[in-house]
């Protein structure tokens, strides 16, 4: 058994819950410093914002999204979280999006910033191809986790 996630932030029971997954190379206290936690406050929003520490191994070994389910997702739906949201920046972005297409519903939106697209491979075998509607995915293609 794997240790359990790591998160900063804090559950006052706000209405919305936002969730987010750091970059590759990044960590939870990432977006303490980039200034989320202290927005969130300045303004007064009513919105919980917990950030998630996902490192590249736990990722590479498709063991984050499952946990990340498990110990946040379904948790905060069991607490009565009435709007949760997933957002992350690059890797955390496409993490987010790998999440609502794994598990469509789990979460109500999404926040992405700047999120990574997938291998140069895959994003240069769709523009070939003429965009995502002419794009015929080989079997190799399809086994590519992103």
């Amino acid at each position: 058994m794997s240790a359990p996630l790591r998160t900063l932030g804090r559950i006052t029971g706000a209405p919305t819950r936002l969730v987010l997954l750091p970059g590759a190379h990044m960590n939870a206290a990432d977006f303490v410093s980039a200034g989320f936690f202290s927005a969130i406050t300045r303004r007064r929003l009513p919105l919980d914002l917990l950030a998630v520490d996902l490192d590249l191994a736990m990722i590479s070994s498709g063991k984050a999204l499952p946990a990340l389910q498990e110990e946040i997702l379904s948790p905060a739906r069991a607490q009565g979280c009435r709007n949760l949201w997933l957002g992350g920046i690059s890797l955390g972005g496409l993490l987010a999006l790998c999440q609502q297409a794994d598990s469509p519903g789990s979460v109500d939106g999404l926040c992405l910033l700047a999120p990574y697209p997938g291998s140069r491979l895959t994003a240069d075998a769709i523009a070939d191809a003429g965009g995502l509607a002419h794009w015929q995915p080989s079997a190799e293609q399809l086994a590519d986790c992103e």
